[in-house]
């Protein structure tokens, strides 16, 4: 009989940095939690009212306002720093995160955090990841073409690839497009494809 048991592990407290809007998210919290991990959430998009606030601003102005999007960027840098001191993890998982400038991780890891950050996005993003990979502990990439060239320049990463959530289950539906989408659903996808 095959028994499944937790890996001891000596990273017990996790910050976890994505954004409430993101269909992964919930999916990564639940399950790290499933795995008694304690785990706080920091999203990276607004991690309070203020925030919120100047980005509505900035999007009244439809997003022309470089000097609000440079405050907003500096208020949640400044606003996951402090995040950090009060919640003291183990580690900190960062998904994506573009929004943190490498200044604000370096900072992180000089007062002795292991900052992991898993990039979900693959070349179209490729001069952020060559220009910040090296800035993390860990850099963990769905995409082998992206690992590889990372070797190429002598970054260390590592392939992570995307999993399905083991305690959902899906039922077969009748089949409504010519198309078929591989990913999490979400209603703006549907309406996409």
């Amino acid at each position: 009989m095959l028994v499944l048991s937790r890996p001891v592990m000596k990273h017990h407290k996790i910050l976890f940095v994505g954004h409430s809007l993101s269909p992964f998210a919930p999916a990564i919290l639940n399950n790290l939690r499933l795995l008694n991990y304690q785990v706080t959430f920091f999203d990276h998009y607004n991690p309070d009212y203020m925030s919120k606030l100047l980005e509505v601003f900035n999007i009244r102005l439809m997003n022309k306002s470089n000097r609000i999007k440079k405050i907003i960027t500096q208020y949640i840098n400044t606003a996951f720093y402090k995040k950090t001191l009060q919640v003291n993890p183990d580690l900190i998982l960062i998904f994506k995160g573009k929004e943190l400038h490498p200044e604000t991780i370096k900072q992180v890891r000089k007062r002795g955090y292991v900052v992991i950050n898993w990039f979900p996005d693959y070349y179209d993003d490729w001069s952020w990841i060559k220009r910040n990979a090296a800035n993390y502990d860990y850099f963990f990439t769905p995409c082998l073409y992206v690992q590889k060239q990372l070797k190429n320049i002598g970054i260390t990463s590592y392939y992570l690839p995307f999993a399905a959530d083991a305690v959902n289950y899906h039922t077969l539906t009748k089949k409504i497009y010519k198309a078929t989408f591989i990913g999490r659903w979400t209603k703006r996808r549907e309406t996409l494809f």
